[in-house]
């Protein structure tokens, strides 16, 4: 995915990669637990002071996701040409999503391991998921000329978001064999269909 922003900003993104790809080998050697912030700094030759300006904890190492967010936000607006609100959010997520090959193979890949399977990682990316759901509730309010507190939008949020995450579940515990994007795609399809488990 191409980084906008200037020179500044590109190698403060080139510094916070390298941090995070030092950072994911030693998670991934000696477990997240066992390697502290000091660790992972003398491995990637800065300061723990630079580790906590850039990414204030450990667990936001992991979390930490460069100019994916906005990008998500830019797809969903330029999807939002008069199509179902479904149908606009799966174009924009597969989109999203197929965007570049992170997901199969690379940083991506080894962040959603980590994020879907250390404890503490997980409890950090609960209390972050509150801005996830403010946003896209903004977003869909907008869209439907609704509040963002409206039920029918909370209720959508919530749906989206779930169904995202238990795309993301399905694709990590079988191992990625089939493309996140193409298993996005089916989870909102079938979402817009309407589920049927009987």
């Amino acid at each position: 995915m191409v980084e906008r922003g200037g020179l500044r900003e590109r190698k403060r993104h080139k510094t916070m990669r390298h941090i995070r790809d030092v950072a994911f080998d030693l998670f991934e050697e000696h477990g997240f637990d066992a390697v502290t912030v000091e660790r992972v700094a003398d491995a990637a030759e800065v300061s723990p002071s630079s580790i906590y300006r850039y990414f204030q904890t450990k667990e936001g190492i992991v979390l930490w996701n460069p100019n994916r967010d906005s990008a998500l936000v830019s797809l969903f607006l330029e999807s939002d040409d008069g199509r179902p609100l479904l149908e606009a959010v799966r174009r924009a997520l597969t989109n999203y999503f197929a965007s570049d090959d992170d997901w199969s193979e690379g940083p991506e890949r080894r962040r959603l391991h980590l994020l879907l399977t250390e404890p503490a990682i997980k409890a950090a990316a609960v209390s972050r998921a509150a801005e996830a759901v403010d946003t896209l509730s903004a977003r869909l309010a907008a869209r439907g000329g609704a509040a963002a507190t409206d039920f029918r939008v909370q209720v959508t949020t919530g749906a989206l978001l779930g169904a995202v995450l238990s795309a993301v579940r399905v694709w990590h515990a079988e191992g990625g064999t089939e493309p996140l994007p193409e298993l996005l795609d089916r989870t909102l399809a079938a979402l817009q269909e309407g589920l049927d488990l009987t």
